[in-house]
Parts: structure tokens; sequence; C-alpha cells
């Protein structure tokens, strides 16, 4: 079962891709080569309740961001395989990837369950710093 979708180039061509996040975890990415359909996996995650587009690092194409509300973390796939998780203070409702400063790469507004404030990773200082 699908559990969250995205669209992007997340492998740095000259194509968009599907990114598909299953209710397993796995993220898997459909592309088009040559008038085919492609599926594979990219990575894979404890769990997952969102999936969102954004450039966050500096590698080419964009990057993917997880909002696992269960465990109260938010996962970047940013690169071939590569997956790094980071803490919440709350469970994670909603993340907003926002061009904050003169970097390429996006900050990140993230709501939280129980806040009213939003809380912001500054794209300057790394994809998720407070």
């Amino acid at each position: 079962m699908i559990a969250g979708l995205a669209a992007g180039n997340f492998q740095g061509g000259p194509d968009d891709q599907l990114a598909l996040l299953a209710e397993n975890g796995q993220i898997h990415v459909l592309g088009v080569t040559s008038g085919a359909a492609s599926l594979h996996r990219l990575a894979a995650v404890t769990a997952g309740s969102k999936l969102v587009s954004a450039k966050v690092s500096t590698g080419t194409g964009q990057d993917l961001v997880v909002l696992d509300r269960a465990h109260r973390q938010l996962h970047f796939s940013v690169g071939a395989g590569d997956v790094t998780s980071f803490e919440t203070e709350a469970e994670p409702r909603a993340v907003l990837p926002m061009r904050l400063s003169s970097s390429a790469r996006r900050s990140l507004v993230l709501l939280r369950q129980g806040h009213r404030a939003p809380a912001v990773a500054l794209a300057a200082a790394g994809p998720c710093s407070r």
C-alpha cells in the first residue's frame, strides 16, 4: 500500500521521477527510460506517513524527506540508499521546503503536534539545526 508520493528529479538526470513511500518504509522511484517505465528501490526507513521532495543537500538531484509520526522522526534520503534520521521533540505533522536564504538548498519549516509556532531548519546551518 502506498503511504506517500512525491515528484522531482531525485537522480540528477534530465527527467523527473515519481517517488513512492510504501507503508513498510520502502522508498521506490518510478521513472521512464527509453519509453519504458521502471521501478527501483531507493532507500528504506523505519516507517513514514508523508513523503516530501526538497533540495536540502548539496548533492545532484532533489532529496526526499519522510515524516515519521509514530517515532517522532524526520528521515532524509539524500543519496543512493543513504538515509539520515533525526528525532523531533513532538510529532511532526507537516514539512514545507522554502528558500529562506541565498543558499540553493531549501530550508525546512516544520509543523509539530501541540506547538503553535513552526520550527525552522535553515539550510545555511545544515538540514536539521534548531
